[in-house]
Protein backbone atom coordinates (compact mmCIF):
# COMPACT_ATOMS: atom_id res chain seq x y z
CA UNK A 1 0.00 0.00 0.00
CA UNK A 2 1.24 3.67 -0.89
CA UNK A 3 2.57 4.96 2.67
CA UNK A 4 -0.29 7.91 1.96
CA UNK A 5 -2.48 5.70 2.60
CA UNK A 6 -1.35 5.49 6.53
CA UNK A 7 -3.82 7.38 8.80
CA UNK A 8 -1.77 10.30 10.42
CA UNK A 9 0.83 11.34 8.26
CA UNK A 10 -1.32 14.28 6.78
CA UNK A 11 -1.36 15.46 10.37
CA UNK A 12 2.42 15.11 10.58
CA UNK A 13 3.35 16.66 6.98
CA UNK A 14 1.10 19.73 8.13
CA UNK A 15 2.65 21.23 11.11
CA UNK A 16 6.11 20.23 9.84
CA UNK A 17 5.55 22.58 6.57
CA UNK A 18 5.15 25.52 9.04
CA UNK A 19 8.15 27.63 9.55
CA UNK A 20 9.26 26.31 12.69
CA UNK A 21 12.90 28.40 12.88
CA UNK A 22 13.14 28.85 16.82
CA UNK A 23 11.81 25.15 17.74
CA UNK A 24 13.37 21.48 17.36
CA UNK A 25 11.32 18.68 16.08
CA UNK A 26 11.82 15.15 16.10
CA UNK A 27 9.92 12.67 14.55
CA UNK A 28 10.88 8.83 16.06
CA UNK A 29 9.76 5.71 14.73
CA UNK A 30 10.88 2.55 16.13
CA UNK A 31 12.53 0.44 13.15
CA UNK A 32 14.91 1.56 10.73
CA UNK A 33 12.18 -0.16 7.91
CA UNK A 34 9.75 2.24 9.18
CA UNK A 35 12.93 5.60 9.57
CA UNK A 36 12.93 4.19 5.04
CA UNK A 37 9.48 4.57 4.56
CA UNK A 38 8.70 7.98 6.76
CA UNK A 39 11.95 9.79 4.89
CA UNK A 40 10.72 8.79 1.41
CA UNK A 41 7.31 10.00 2.46
CA UNK A 42 8.62 13.09 3.68
CA UNK A 43 10.85 14.01 0.86
CA UNK A 44 8.15 13.39 -1.58
CA UNK A 45 5.79 15.99 0.55
CA UNK A 46 8.84 18.57 0.48
CA UNK A 47 9.75 18.14 3.88
CA UNK A 48 13.85 18.90 4.46
CA UNK A 49 14.97 16.76 7.57
CA UNK A 50 18.16 15.26 8.83
CA UNK A 51 18.73 12.02 9.76
CA UNK A 52 21.20 10.29 12.96
CA UNK A 53 20.52 6.88 11.92
CA UNK A 54 21.83 5.86 7.95
CA UNK A 55 18.93 5.36 5.60
CA UNK A 56 19.59 2.38 2.67
CA UNK A 57 19.25 4.27 -0.71
CA UNK A 58 17.55 1.49 -3.05
CA UNK A 59 17.61 4.43 -5.79
CA UNK A 60 21.72 3.18 -5.86
CA UNK A 61 21.11 -0.60 -6.84
CA UNK A 62 22.58 -0.41 -10.16
CA UNK A 63 19.33 -2.06 -11.93
CA UNK A 64 17.23 0.78 -10.47
CA UNK A 65 20.61 3.35 -11.42
CA UNK A 66 19.88 2.13 -15.20
CA UNK A 67 16.81 2.47 -15.43
CA UNK A 68 17.02 5.99 -14.03
CA UNK A 69 19.62 7.04 -16.24
CA UNK A 70 17.17 5.71 -19.20
CA UNK A 71 14.59 8.55 -17.74
CA UNK A 72 17.22 11.33 -17.40
CA UNK A 73 18.54 10.93 -20.60
CA UNK A 74 14.96 10.62 -22.57
CA UNK A 75 13.46 13.04 -20.51
CA UNK A 76 16.67 15.45 -21.50
CA UNK A 77 17.95 18.67 -20.12
CA UNK A 78 21.08 16.38 -17.87
CA UNK A 79 24.21 18.00 -17.43
CA UNK A 80 25.77 14.61 -18.09
CA UNK A 81 23.45 13.32 -21.06
CA UNK A 82 26.69 11.80 -22.92
CA UNK A 83 27.77 9.92 -20.38
CA UNK A 84 24.28 8.40 -19.21
CA UNK A 85 24.20 7.55 -23.06
CA UNK A 86 27.60 5.80 -22.84
CA UNK A 87 26.30 3.66 -19.96
CA UNK A 88 22.65 2.62 -21.28
CA UNK A 89 23.94 1.84 -24.94
CA UNK A 90 26.13 -0.57 -23.81
CA UNK A 91 22.70 -2.52 -22.45
CA UNK A 92 21.80 -5.39 -24.76
CA UNK A 93 19.46 -4.64 -27.81
CA UNK A 94 21.86 -1.97 -29.65
CA UNK A 95 24.97 -4.09 -30.60
CA UNK A 96 27.30 -1.62 -30.86
CA UNK A 97 31.01 -2.92 -31.42
CA UNK A 98 33.72 -2.49 -28.70
CA UNK A 99 35.72 -0.24 -30.90
CA UNK A 100 32.71 2.32 -31.61
CA UNK A 101 32.17 2.64 -27.93
CA UNK A 102 35.89 3.03 -27.44
CA UNK A 103 36.00 5.43 -29.68
CA UNK A 104 32.98 7.24 -28.09
CA UNK A 105 34.72 7.06 -24.92
CA UNK A 106 37.65 8.53 -25.65
CA UNK A 107 36.31 11.47 -28.99
CA UNK A 108 35.60 14.45 -26.90
CA UNK A 109 33.55 16.30 -29.66
CA UNK A 110 30.66 14.21 -30.78
CA UNK A 111 26.86 13.88 -30.31
CA UNK A 112 24.63 11.00 -30.11
CA UNK A 113 23.08 11.45 -34.08
CA UNK A 114 26.89 11.51 -35.48
CA UNK A 115 26.78 7.81 -35.04
CA UNK A 116 24.40 7.61 -37.59
CA UNK A 117 26.95 9.74 -40.12
CA UNK A 118 28.61 7.36 -42.42
CA UNK A 119 31.73 9.46 -42.56
CA UNK A 120 32.33 9.32 -39.07
CA UNK A 121 30.89 6.25 -37.83
CA UNK A 122 31.07 2.89 -40.28
CA UNK A 123 28.17 1.07 -38.98
CA UNK A 124 26.87 -1.99 -40.47
CA UNK A 125 23.38 -2.50 -41.83
CA UNK A 126 22.16 -4.40 -38.25
CA UNK A 127 23.93 -1.95 -36.16
CA UNK A 128 21.97 1.05 -37.96
CA UNK A 129 19.03 -0.35 -37.88
CA UNK A 130 18.90 -0.94 -34.09
CA UNK A 131 20.45 2.25 -33.30
CA UNK A 132 17.47 4.23 -35.05
CA UNK A 133 15.23 1.99 -33.67
CA UNK A 134 16.73 3.15 -30.08
CA UNK A 135 16.11 6.98 -31.00
CA UNK A 136 12.57 6.20 -31.75
CA UNK A 137 12.28 4.21 -28.55
CA UNK A 138 13.63 7.06 -26.46
CA UNK A 139 11.53 9.58 -27.94
CA UNK A 140 8.29 7.29 -27.02
CA UNK A 141 9.88 7.32 -23.97
CA UNK A 142 9.10 11.27 -23.32
CA UNK A 143 5.80 10.81 -24.23
CA UNK A 144 4.91 8.30 -21.44
CA UNK A 145 3.97 8.31 -17.93
CA UNK A 146 6.73 7.23 -15.25
CA UNK A 147 5.27 3.75 -15.49
CA UNK A 148 4.92 3.08 -18.55
CA UNK A 149 8.24 4.36 -19.41
CA UNK A 150 9.60 1.80 -17.03
CA UNK A 151 7.90 -1.20 -18.71
CA UNK A 152 8.49 0.03 -22.07
CA UNK A 153 11.81 0.00 -21.04
CA UNK A 154 11.99 -3.21 -19.45
CA UNK A 155 9.94 -5.40 -22.15
CA UNK A 156 10.21 -2.84 -25.33
CA UNK A 157 14.07 -1.48 -25.15
CA UNK A 158 15.18 -5.08 -24.25
CA UNK A 159 16.52 -4.48 -20.36
CA UNK A 160 15.44 -8.03 -19.91
CA UNK A 161 18.19 -9.26 -21.64
CA UNK A 162 20.48 -7.21 -19.17
CA UNK A 163 18.74 -8.73 -16.73
CA UNK A 164 19.06 -12.18 -17.76
CA UNK A 165 22.65 -12.09 -17.99
CA UNK A 166 22.76 -10.05 -14.22
CA UNK A 167 20.95 -13.40 -13.41
CA UNK A 168 23.23 -15.89 -15.28
CA UNK A 169 26.26 -14.00 -13.88
CA UNK A 170 25.40 -13.50 -10.19
CA UNK A 171 22.79 -16.36 -9.71
CA UNK A 172 20.20 -13.99 -8.56
CA UNK A 173 16.42 -15.15 -9.60
CA UNK A 174 15.71 -14.01 -13.15
CA UNK A 175 11.80 -13.46 -11.68
CA UNK A 176 12.96 -11.80 -8.98
CA UNK A 177 14.84 -8.88 -10.75
CA UNK A 178 11.67 -8.81 -13.20
CA UNK A 179 9.63 -8.33 -10.14
CA UNK A 180 11.62 -5.36 -8.58
CA UNK A 181 11.64 -3.40 -11.63
CA UNK A 182 7.81 -3.87 -11.83
CA UNK A 183 7.36 -2.52 -8.40
CA UNK A 184 9.96 0.05 -9.20
CA UNK A 185 7.38 1.14 -11.95
CA UNK A 186 4.60 1.06 -9.84
CA UNK A 187 6.43 3.08 -7.28
CA UNK A 188 7.28 5.48 -10.11
CA UNK A 189 3.38 5.48 -10.75
CA UNK A 190 2.79 7.66 -7.55
CA UNK A 191 3.91 10.66 -9.69
CA UNK A 192 2.28 12.89 -12.29
CA UNK A 193 5.07 12.78 -14.49
CA UNK A 194 8.84 11.26 -14.80
CA UNK A 195 10.19 14.88 -14.66
CA UNK A 196 8.38 14.75 -10.96
CA UNK A 197 9.59 11.21 -10.64
CA UNK A 198 13.53 11.97 -11.07
CA UNK A 199 13.55 15.35 -8.80
CA UNK A 200 12.14 12.94 -5.85
CA UNK A 201 14.87 10.54 -6.69
CA UNK A 202 17.32 13.18 -6.58
CA UNK A 203 16.52 14.79 -3.32
CA UNK A 204 16.47 11.62 -1.79
CA UNK A 205 19.75 10.90 -2.82
CA UNK A 206 21.13 13.87 -1.57
CA UNK A 207 19.46 13.39 2.24
CA UNK A 208 21.35 9.72 1.83
CA UNK A 209 24.44 11.73 0.73
CA UNK A 210 23.78 14.57 3.60
CA UNK A 211 22.06 13.15 6.33
CA UNK A 212 23.24 15.69 8.48
CA UNK A 213 20.97 18.61 7.17
CA UNK A 214 20.74 21.55 9.40
CA UNK A 215 16.95 21.55 9.13
CA UNK A 216 15.13 21.94 12.17
CA UNK A 217 13.84 18.55 11.75
CA UNK A 218 15.26 15.32 12.89
CA UNK A 219 14.12 11.94 11.88
CA UNK A 220 15.73 8.71 13.75
CA UNK A 221 14.73 5.39 15.54
CA UNK A 222 13.85 5.38 19.50
CA UNK A 223 17.24 3.80 19.69
CA UNK A 224 19.48 6.93 18.08
CA UNK A 225 17.49 9.44 20.31
CA UNK A 226 18.77 8.49 23.63
CA UNK A 227 19.89 11.70 25.35
CA UNK A 228 18.78 14.34 23.22
CA UNK A 229 15.76 16.99 23.71
CA UNK A 230 13.68 18.46 21.00
CA UNK A 231 11.32 21.34 21.67
CA UNK A 232 8.17 19.07 19.53
CA UNK A 233 8.46 15.28 19.14
CA UNK A 234 6.43 13.64 17.01
CA UNK A 235 6.39 9.09 17.84
CA UNK A 236 4.65 7.65 14.93
CA UNK A 237 3.03 4.19 14.50
CA UNK A 238 2.67 3.52 17.86
CA UNK A 239 0.77 0.39 17.48
CA UNK A 240 1.27 -3.46 18.69
CA UNK A 241 3.79 -5.16 16.55
CA UNK A 242 5.83 -2.02 15.91
CA UNK A 243 6.06 -1.02 19.85
CA UNK A 244 6.46 -3.33 21.35
CA UNK A 245 7.74 -4.90 18.28
CA UNK A 246 6.47 -8.36 16.91
CA UNK A 247 10.27 -10.00 17.29
CA UNK A 248 10.29 -8.64 20.69
CA UNK A 249 7.37 -9.66 22.76
CA UNK A 250 9.59 -11.70 24.84
CA UNK A 251 11.62 -8.18 25.81
CA UNK A 252 8.54 -6.59 26.84
CA UNK A 253 10.42 -4.57 29.62
CA UNK A 254 13.05 -3.62 26.88
CA UNK A 255 10.47 -2.42 24.67
CA UNK A 256 8.30 -0.55 27.01
CA UNK A 257 12.25 1.05 28.30
CA UNK A 258 12.42 2.04 24.44
CA UNK A 259 9.11 3.39 24.22
CA UNK A 260 9.92 5.58 27.23
CA UNK A 261 12.89 7.06 25.72
CA UNK A 262 11.02 8.42 23.20
CA UNK A 263 8.34 10.08 24.73
CA UNK A 264 10.75 11.70 27.08
CA UNK A 265 12.25 13.48 24.59
CA UNK A 266 10.22 16.73 24.23
CA UNK A 267 10.77 19.77 25.96
CA UNK A 268 7.01 21.40 25.57
CA UNK A 269 4.97 19.00 22.82
CA UNK A 270 4.84 15.18 22.88
CA UNK A 271 2.34 14.04 19.72
CA UNK A 272 1.90 10.17 19.62
CA UNK A 273 0.18 9.21 16.17
CA UNK A 274 -1.57 5.79 16.36
CA UNK A 275 -3.43 5.17 13.34
CA UNK A 276 -6.63 2.51 13.52
CA UNK A 277 -5.37 1.56 9.83
CA UNK A 278 -1.74 0.45 9.04
CA UNK A 279 -0.74 -0.61 5.38
CA UNK A 280 -4.31 -1.40 4.89
CA UNK A 281 -5.02 -3.49 7.88
CA UNK A 282 -6.30 -2.65 11.25
CA UNK A 283 -3.79 -2.00 13.87
CA UNK A 284 -4.25 -2.15 17.37
CA UNK A 285 -3.15 0.69 20.05
CA UNK A 286 0.23 -0.20 21.85
CA UNK A 287 -0.50 -1.62 25.10
CA UNK A 288 1.92 0.79 26.53
CA UNK A 289 0.10 4.10 24.78
CA UNK A 290 -2.95 3.03 27.08
CA UNK A 291 -0.63 2.42 30.31
CA UNK A 292 0.93 6.19 29.89
CA UNK A 293 -3.07 7.10 29.20
CA UNK A 294 -4.61 5.16 32.17
CA UNK A 295 -1.62 5.80 34.86
CA UNK A 296 -0.77 9.20 34.80
CA UNK A 297 -3.69 12.22 34.22
CA UNK A 298 -2.15 14.47 32.42
CA UNK A 299 -2.36 12.83 29.11
CA UNK A 300 -5.83 13.95 27.45
CA UNK A 301 -7.25 11.97 24.54
CA UNK A 302 -8.09 14.10 21.68
CA UNK A 303 -9.89 12.62 18.70
CA UNK A 304 -8.93 13.69 15.42
CA UNK A 305 -11.43 15.27 12.60
CA UNK A 306 -11.89 12.07 10.43
CA UNK A 307 -12.25 14.42 7.55
CA UNK A 308 -8.43 16.26 7.83
CA UNK A 309 -6.69 13.68 9.62
CA UNK A 310 -7.82 10.69 8.86
CA UNK A 311 -9.08 9.16 11.97
CA UNK A 312 -6.11 8.95 13.70
CA UNK A 313 -5.46 8.66 17.68
CA UNK A 314 -3.49 11.67 19.00
CA UNK A 315 -2.06 11.78 22.46
CA UNK A 316 -0.41 14.86 24.18
CA UNK A 317 1.33 15.40 27.15
CA UNK A 318 1.73 18.38 28.93
CA UNK A 319 4.52 17.92 31.17
CA UNK A 320 6.91 15.13 30.01
CA UNK A 321 8.76 18.57 28.72
CA UNK A 322 9.25 19.80 32.06
CA UNK A 323 10.39 16.02 33.56
CA UNK A 324 13.09 14.90 31.33
CA UNK A 325 16.66 14.22 33.09
CA UNK A 326 14.87 14.70 36.16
Amino acid sequence: QPLDEIAGLGVLVTKLSRPTFDQTNAVIVRTNGELEEIAHYLVKHGIRFGLLDRVYNKYQKQIYRNLIDYLHYANGGSVDAKQKFLKIIRRPGVGLSRDILQRLETQKLWIEQDLLDDQKFDLTGPQREALIGWFRDVGQLKKMKPTAAVRYILYVMGYYRYLEQLAKTTGASFQGLIQEVESFATEAGRFLDTTTFLRYITAFDEICQHPDDESRILLSTMHGVKGMEFDQVYVLNVIEGKIPHEKAFHEIEAERRLYYVAVTRARHELTVLSPRMYLGKPATPSRFLLESAMANENFSRILDDPASHKGTKKRKHRFFGKKINK
